[in-house]
């Protein structure tokens, strides 16, 4: 299956859900428990013979007569109670099966090869995986059984587990042409269960339909949508073209071309006065904006889709092209991009513009998309992505630098604040979660991303900073302690100031201190350090927290601590006169050794995330104090209302930077949440996580929307919902229900089990507690 075109098909299955026959479809699975009934009872014929699978086709196809459902349904199933029960739920519905089978009757098989079918059948009633239904069909194929082949067991199948086999016969071929899908029943199995968590519905009987009446032509009626949707969503849509400078431009997050220049302003130009061949300038600076859409794409060739960040600022950030010098930039997301820019044939004006609006210079929005459609399957997709899953403009699907998921336990608030860190940190992100948590330990590792959980003692102290004990001292003694949040919050600005002024960013101190002391302390090699005087002092020891060393006269028993040694260096305090002879030189070596190294490149802005998880179960005031106001968006470095403040360990002009986000996560069902929701309310977007159905199958869908309904009405809100991660484990529904659900409910209904074992009323699962052995009793029922 072509995995490109699953955004394709996410558009025309919503535009299906609108059609007539979608409801009319919806209105006949009421037939699939009748159906699967009558299989049942088919199947307790012993020997099972040809008329018994005859009357399978008569009784469960879709324009079956009264007459010939009575006549076939006597013949199969014996038992007068269950015939009684099957007749009047048929005709109480009035509703008749999906298909029309392409045999009106089974004659020629041996009874060993009914017995074969017979088993198939039967053995499918116990199927509850795709691996475990490919297995199956997998064999039953090999047998090779006349007269039953795919067209006509599949409807079986699907009535005995409509959530994981589909009907399939030869009006979906096109559907199964169109989206290169194998004509093998096996795999068709599991690329109907890919098609199934796109679409959300809780089986396949709909597939079968969209398939049944899927033409070619719904894909023109799709880039028309398309087209249409990006001009309602994007009220600027433009195209850049790459000055010949793709490799410059591909690996970065921003976006630039040759005629801007570093050293004018061109905000306090009148930009009439520019020459002819710059009128690309003048909407590049007055009228780009964050959220517009950008194709990049010149003369001949096509380079990738993108999403402006930023707009023009004579500050920056800048970008280096070769040959040409740094140029201010836009900060980008791009959608889409290729290594190699692909000729486009598009038939344009002699010389385009540098940058204009997408439909000047004879490129046109609609031939452009026709384009990829045709020929770049992947970027045409990354546009139905933007257009249909309701993503916002902005890489962060957010207009906030904070923001906080939000919403009842087992929703994936911690999952999905992987994604979204990711995609503030890159630009981008993939739309697997694993991809994302590689890139997201990677990121960690290279100091844009911290994650940490708050929990009741956590203070002021460990996010920002404080002092803490020094173990390594035989008496008690306090060492300076920075935080989390400083430690990130110090990266994220060093790289905002040194991108802003367009210099090489410097090396940190641990950087600088390791090159110097690493001699001695990997090699074993003398390492000193030469005084005012011209005399050297030597290391003899290196601890985490202070540098032994020997006096040039005198014994080793000195040392100097790191900690000061820093905070000299970044100016937070002045030497100990006692020992600045020793202080003073250390700290002119490790500035130097920070300056950046000739031919260091030049540093581009960078974004830098945080992610607390379990916000809520800290006490806010206390842990942020004063950096609740610093983290609003017009306080932040470089805005209208910047504010820096001091720290309580002296120093001065602590400000948050305007690349530094917060991702938050808070549990609704922890009411703990009230103590801080006013606090955070106007510095925090809040973007609420709920129970999502469409990766659980049939049974657990029902079960969970049954649990969720009945907790909402009995509690009133939607804070103490049951989030679908607890079913998505592998484990048996029993044990998501006694080890994940009941507990959480014991604790949701103040341990009251007469109200835990009402919650499941009419769930089709029984949950009761024993009061004499004091354990719950949980059946299927």
């Amino acid at each position: 299956m072509n995995s490109i075109k699953i955004p394709e098909f996410k558009s025309l299955f919503e535009e299906f859900k609108q059609s007539d026959e979608y409801v009319s479809r919806q209105n006949q699975t009421v037939f699939a428990p009748i159906a699967r009934r009558i299989i049942e009872e088919t199947l307790k014929n012993e020997p099972i013979k040809n008329e018994n699978l005859t009357g399978l086709i008569q009784t469960l196809k879709w324009n079956t007569s009264d007459d010939n459902f009575d006549k076939y349904l006597s013949l199969n199933v014996k038992d007068k109670l269950a015939h009684d029960e099957i007749s009047n739920a048929a005709y109480a519905i009035e509703e008749a099966g999906y298909t029309n089978a392409g045999k009106t009757a089974i004659n020629k098989l041996t009874p060993t090869q009914l017995k074969e079918v017979k088993k198939f059948l039967s053995d499918a009633f116990s199927v509850a995986t795709v691996p475990q239904a490919k297995n199956l069909t997998d064999r039953f194929d090999s047998l090779n059984i006349p007269e039953v082949k795919q067209g006509i067991y599949s409807p079986w199948l699907h009535y005995i587990k409509p959530e994981i086999f589909p009907i399939i016969n030869n009006s979906h071929d096109v559907f199964r042409d169109w989206i290169e899908m194998d004509r093998k029943y096996s795999s068709c199995i599991e690329d109907f269960n890919e098609l199934l968590k796109v679409t959300g519905e809780p089986h396949l009987g709909m597939l079968d339909t969209f398939a049944h009446r899927f033409k070619p032509d719904n894909s023109t009626t799709s880039i028309n949508k398309v087209i249409e949707k990006l001009r309602e969503k994007f009220p600027r849509i433009w195209r850049c073209a790459d000055s010949y400078k793709w490799n410059d431009m591909r690996n970065s997050n921003l976006l630039t071309f040759d005629w801007l220049d570093e050293s004018t302003d061109y905000r306090k130009m009148n930009l009439a006065d520019l020459q002819r061949g710059q009128r690309a300038i003048r909407p590049w600076v007055n009228e780009l904006k964050a959220g517009d859409l950008i194709f990049v794409m010149g003369k001949n060739n096509y380079n990738g889709i993108c999403i402006a960040e930023s707009e023009y600022d004579f500050s920056g950030p800048f970008l280096e092209l070769t040959d040409s010098g740094e140029k201010p930039a836009v900060r980008v997301n791009y959608i889409h991009k290729l290594d190699t820019p692909a000729n486009h044939n598009l038939e344009t004006h002699n010389n385009p513009t540098t940058f204009a609006t997408i439909d000047g210079y004879s490129f046109g929005l609609d031939n452009v998309v026709k384009f990829l459609y045709k020929k770049q399957p992947a970027a045409f997709a990354a546009l139905q992505k933007i257009c249909f899953d309701n993503i916002n403009s902005s890489t962060m699907n957010t207009s906030s630098k904070n923001i906080i998921l939000y919403g009842p336990p087992g929703t994936g608030k911690t999952y999905n604040s992987i994604d979204l860190a990711v995609s503030l940190a890159n630009g981008t992100s993939s739309e697997l979660h694993s991809e994302n948590k590689i890139q997201f330990d990677i990121l960690r590792k290279d100091g844009q991303i911290e994650f940490v959980t708050f929990h009741q003692n956590y203070s002021y102290e460990d996010f920002m900073v404080g002092l803490k004990p020094d173990v390594e001292n035989e008496q008690l003694r306090f060492r300076p302690h920075r935080g989390i949040f400083y430690e990130i919050a110090r990266r994220a600005r060093e790289n905002y100031l040194a991108s802003k002024e367009r210099i090489a960013l410097a090396k940190t101190f641990d950087e600088a201190f390791n090159e110097k002391v690493n001699p001695f302390v990997v090699e074993g090699k003398d390492v000193s350090v030469e005084m005012a005087s011209g005399i050297a002092f030597k290391i003899t020891d290196v601890t985490d927290y202070a540098i032994h060393f020997k006096k040039p006269k005198g014994d080793s028993h000195h040392t100097l601590s790191i900690q000061t040694l820093q905070d000299i260096v970044e100016g937070r305090r002045k030497p100990p006169s006692g020992l600045s002879a020793y202080y003073n030189p250390f700290v002119d070596e490790i500035k130097e050794l920070m300056k950046p190294t000739e031919g260091t490149k030049t540093e581009v802005q960078k974004n830098f995330v945080l992610v607390i998880d379990e916000i809520n179960r800290a006490n806010i005031s206390k842990v942020f104090g004063e950096l609740i106001t610093l983290l609003e968006d017009d306080k932040r470095l470089g805005a209208d209302n910047e504010l820096k403040i001091s720290l309580p360990n002296g120093e001065k002009d602590f400000g948050v930077p305007p690349n530094l986000f917060i991702i938050g996560t808070m549990n609704t069902a922890d009411k703990s949440i009230a103590l801080i929701d006013v606090a955070l309310r106007r510095r925090f977007e809040f973007i609420g996580k709920y129970p999502e159905y469409k990766d659980l199958n049939l049974d657990e869908t029902s079960l969970l929307q049954k649990i969720n309904a009945t907790i909402y009405e009995k509690k009133k809100s939607a804070d103490y919902l049951i989030g679908h991660a607890y079913f998505m484990k592998k484990l048996s529904i029993e044990n998501v229900l006694r080890s994940k659900v009941v507990p959480l409910l014991m604790e949701y209904f103040s341990g009251k089990t007469d109200i835990v074992s009402s919650i499941f009323e009419g769930s089709g699962w029984i949950v009761s507690y024993d009061s004499t052995l004091h354990n719950w009793k949980i059946t299927e029922g």
